[in-house]
């Protein structure tokens, strides 16, 4: 300690040394991903409905594969990614079926599949949930709110699977479907309704990161 010569007060000879403290930010929680389920086409169907001339048309896609991760306790780590392969279509008419895959139509030569993708569910009431996503028809995608209903059913040799069934409605001509002379609602209407009952088979958890969609 020594004499500060101006005011004759005592001044220490050394100051304290300040420790700096770094603080991070606190990482954000993992987002643990649902149960993974496998879609089983045998026992599920997509089926759509269209007003063609004032008769109904009825047709469905008999060839789609996907993998579902879904859990009501766990809506923020569900997903899905369902592919529809839209060269496999029947529908009431079959004289109508080329027409199907004709370029003014699915155009199934440039553009085989369909898609849906979806990260955000919501729960609306009791097994009832609507999947916020994506839906591309050929080359066009646009936002679509998918509702079903979700439910456990068990089958006779007692092993469960899950069940998820709805349906919407789509403008076909928002994803170019029906072009040219068929744009207009005169000779068939705008409005799809589709119509879905899809089951799937739950994944053992220690084979999940081997499934692909």
């Amino acid at each position: 300690v020594e004499m500060d010569n101006t005011t004759g007060e005592k001044t220490t000879e050394t100051m304290a040394k300040r420790e700096v403290v770094e603080v991070s930010a606190p990482e954000p929680k993992a987002i643990q991903k649902a149960k993974a389920w496998v879609v089983n086409p045998l026992r599920s169907s997509i089926v759509f409905q269209v007003k063609t001339q004032d008769k109904e048309f009825i047709g469905a896609f008999n060839k789609f594969r996907g993998v579902i991760y879904f859990d009501p306790k766990n809506l923020e780590g569900s997903s899905i990614d369902l592919s529809v392969d839209i060269t496999n279509v029947q529908t009431s008419n079959p004289a109508y079926n080329e027409y199907m895959f004709a370029s003014e139509w699915l155009n199934s030569e440039s553009f085989p599949e369909s898609r849906f993708i979806a990260s955000d569910f919501e729960k609306t009431s009791e097994n009832q949930y609507i999947a916020h996503g994506e839906l591309t028809i050929r080359d066009r995608s646009h936002p679509l709110d998918l509702p079903f209903i979700f439910s456990m059913e068990t089958d006779k040799d007692g092993y469960s699977f899950g069940v998820a069934k709805g349906q919407f409605n789509v403008e076909r001509t928002l994803f170019g479907v029906g072009t040219g002379e068929w744009e207009n609602n005169e000779t068939v209407e705008n409005l799809v309704d589709i119509t879905f009952f899809i089951t799937a088979t739950p994944v053992e958890s220690d084979l999940e990161e081997n499934v692909a969609p």
